[in-house]
């Protein structure tokens, strides 16, 4: 889980944090779903600067399975606009939670944000690919960033790192951790070369837009 934060200092959110992964009512409604433990973080360890606060737990299920989750705070700055809805109700629900309303950041700033993680990062994750694929039908709606795309150079490294990733890592990063339903859907090499296909002809439509 990757949230970005500001205005809290570190030290008040790490006591926010460790309270509530420490609490009575976490523990209680994680049981519901099979998690019998909850291993709180080693802080001598965790990361807890003014950029990044990182807090790592296991979550030990009763069949003695070993879930180990991480949750991150950035605070590198809000970059683009965000605004506070309702998460669609069928999410919560599935957790047997009541209705939620949380801020996010708007479709321009998700895309613009995918688009630079699958250019940038030093290790190409098929994840970024799939959530690009995700967001496409949105991009009618929004403007990608042309400074994310428009150059010849951008479009080589896009298509180069989409075609880098290929079924076998697609599985492992991303089909493991979708719904069984989901899976059955997108869980096939066709599917995956038609989710590439949809992220090249994403940034060939930013471009256009550009020329």
């Amino acid at each position: 889980m990757d949230i970005d934060v500001k205005d809290i200092p570190v030290h008040k959110l790490q006591t926010i944090c460790l309270d509530i992964i420490d609490s009575r009512p976490l523990s209680n409604r994680l049981k519901t779903f099979g998690i019998e433990d909850i291993i709180p973080p080693n802080m001598r360890y965790a990361k807890q600067t003014e950029t990044v606060q990182r807090f790592k737990i296991h979550l030990i299920t009763s069949a003695g399975e070993d879930l180990f989750t991480k949750i991150e705070f950035s605070r590198r700055g809000f970059d683009s606009a965000y605004k506070s809805e309702a998460v669609m109700s069928s999410i919560p629900a599935t957790y047997r939670l009541p209705p939620l309303i949380i801020p996010h950041y708007e479709t321009e700033a998700v895309l613009n944000q995918k688009i630079n993680a699958l250019t940038s990062r030093k290790k190409v994750q098929a994840r970024d690919i799939f959530d690009l694929f995700i967001l496409s039908p949105r991009v009618d709606n929004s403007r990608i960033n042309s400074t994310m795309i428009q150059s010849s150079e951008v479009m080589r490294l896009a298509h180069e790192r989409v075609y880098s990733i290929d079924y076998h890592q697609y599985r492992d990063q991303v089909i493991e951790y979708l719904t069984q339903e989901d899976r059955t859907y997108y869980d096939s090499r066709e599917m995956w070369d038609e989710i590439r296909l949809v992220v090249i002809g994403l940034f060939k439509k930013g471009s256009r837009k550009h020329e």
